[in-house]
C-alpha cells in the first residue's frame, strides 16, 4: 500500500513539472515572437527613414554674388509713403529696411544699398517749387539723415545698383530725350552714354547684369518717337535691341533691329540670360494685353531671333522680369490678378518645378491697392 503510495506522489510531481516547463517553454515563444514583431517593425521604420533621406532633395547651391531685390512698396495717393524693402535671393528672407521721410516728389523711384545702408530716392529739389523737378537724394536707415546729390536733371527713375556709391539712371535731358547714366555719389555728377548712329538716342529700358557688368537695352531715335507721323501710323520707326559694356557702350556686334508702325509690335524690353543671348519682349504701344517673347541670340556676327513661351504662362506682361541664374527663376510683378486668380503683387516663379511663390502682395485696403516696383542687385 505504501509503495503504491509513492508511486502516485510521483508521477503527480512529474505532471506537474512536465506542465510547469512547458507553460514556461511557452512563455518564452510569445516573447520571441514579439521581440522578433518589434525587431521586424524596427527595421521596417529604419527602412522607410532611410528612403525618405534617400528621396530628399539637395539644398540649392546659392547664387553667387548675394543677389537681392531691392523693393519700393508705395502706399496711399497723398502724401504717399514709401516702404523700402530686400529680399534675399538665397535664404529667401524678406525683410522691410525703412519707410522714407515724406519728401516732395513727382517720381517715385527708390533703390537700397546693403552695402552703406543707403536708400537712393528720387525728390523735388525744392520742396516749395513743384516746376524745378526731381533730384536724386540719400537717405541713412541708421542716421535718418537726407542729403540732396544732384541736381542737373529734371526727371530721374528707374535707379540701379552698380557698385557702391555708383547708380545707373534713366534721366530726362534738356533735349527732352530719355538717357542712361551713371551718377557718382561722391561727386554728384552724371556720365552719360556714349553717342551711337541713333541721334539723339531715347533709351526705352535698360537692365543690368550684375554677373556679366552688361546691359541689355532697347532704345531708337528720340525724334522719330515724337514725330506726328509716326504717333498716327502713318510711318514705321526702328528700334534697337543691344548689349552694352560695363562702360555703356553699346556693342554692335549685338545689335538688332525692328522695324515697325506705333499701331503694330514692337521691342519693348529686354533682360540679360547669358552673355550672348538675351529674351526680349514685343508687344504694341501702350497696350499690355498681347505680349510676346523672343529669344535673341548673338552668333559669330549674327543675330537669331526666335519665338519663344512665355516665362510664366499665366500672365501676359510680366513687369520688371529679371533673373540672377540664366532663366531657372524669374522674379515679376503681377499688375492684376492673373488668369489662376492669384493676386497682384511680386512674386518669383521656377521654371523647373513650375512653382510660383509669393514675395510681397498688394494691400487691397490702399488706394490703387498699392504699388510695387523693384531692381535685382548683386556683387560682381
Amino acid at each position: 500500500m505504501f509503495k503504491k503510495l509513492l508511486m502516485m506522489v510521483l508521477i503527480c510531481s512529474a505532471v506537474l513539472l512536465f506542465c510547469a516547463c512547458g507553460n514556461e517553454d511557452a512563455r518564452i515563444t510569445e516573447n520571441s515572437v514579439s521581440e522578433l514583431e518589434k525587431s521586424d517593425v524596427s527595421e521596417e521604420t529604419s527602412s522607410e527613414e532611410d528612403a525618405v533621406i534617400e528621396e530628399a532633395e539637395p539644398e540649392p547651391e546659392p547664387i553667387p554674388g548675394n543677389p537681392y531685390l531691392s523693393i519700393t512698396y508705395r502706399r496711399g495717393k497723398y502724401p504717399v509713403k514709401r516702404a523700402i524693402y530686400t529680399y534675399d535671393i538665397n535664404s529667401r528672407e524678406l525683410k522691410e529696411e525703412c519707410v522714407l521721410p515724406m519728401n516732395v516728389y513727382k517720381n517715385d523711384s527708390a533703390v537700397f544699398c546693403r552695402e552703406n545702408g543707403k536708400v537712393y530716392y528720387s525728390a523735388l529739389a525744392d520742396s516749395k517749387n513743384y516746376a524745378a523737378g526731381d533730384s536724386i537724394w540719400t537717405y541713412d536707415i541708421k542716421t535718418g539723415e537726407q542729403i540732396k546729390i544732384e541736381d542737373e536733371n529734371r526727371v530721374n527713375y528707374g535707379f540701379s545698383i552698380v557698385e557702391g556709391n555708383r547708380l545707373l539712371v534713366r534721366v530726362l535731358t534738356d533735349e527732352e530725350s530719355i538717357s542712361a547714366a551713371f551718377l557718382d555719389e561722391e561727386s554728384g555728377t552724371y556720365s552719360y552714354m556714349p553717342e551711337t548712329d541713333v541721334r539723339p538716342i531715347h533709351i526705352l529700358s535698360i537692365n543690368y547684369n550684375y554677373k556679366t557688368g552688361e546691359y541689355a537695352c532697347v532704345y531708337c531715335d528720340s525724334e522719330e518717337l515724337r514725330s506726328r507721323d509716326y504717333q498716327e501710323g502713318k510711318t514705321e520707326m526702328t528700334r534697337y535691341v543691344a548689349i552694352a559694356s560695363e562702360d555703356l557702350v553699346i556693342d554692335t556686334e549685338k545689335s538688332f533691329a525692328y522695324t515697325a508702325k506705333f499701331t503694330e509690335f514692337n521691342l519693348d524690353e529686354a533682360i540679360q540670360i547669358s552673355e550672348n543671348e538675351l529674351l526680349v519682349m514685343v508687344r504694341k504701344e501702350n497696350d499690355y494685353s498681347d505680349t510676346k517673347y523672343y529669344s535673341l541670340v548673338f552668333e559669330e556676327g549674327e543675330a537669331v531671333f526666335t519665338k519663344v513661351e512665355n516665362p510664366y504662362p499665366y500672365e501676359e506682361y510680366l513687369h520688371g522680369l529679371c533673373t540672377a541664374d540664366g532663366g531657372k527663376n524669374f522674379y515679376f510683378y503681377i499688375h492684376d490678378e492673373d488668369e489662376k486668380g492669384n493676386p497682384a503683387g511680386l512674386y518669383s516663379y521656377n521654371t523647373e518645378t513650375t512653382e510660383l511663390t509669393p514675395i510681397l502682395l498688394n494691400d487691397p485696403e490702399e488706394d490703387n491697392g498699392g504699388w510695387i516696383e523693384f531692381s535685382l542687385i548683386g556683387e560682381r
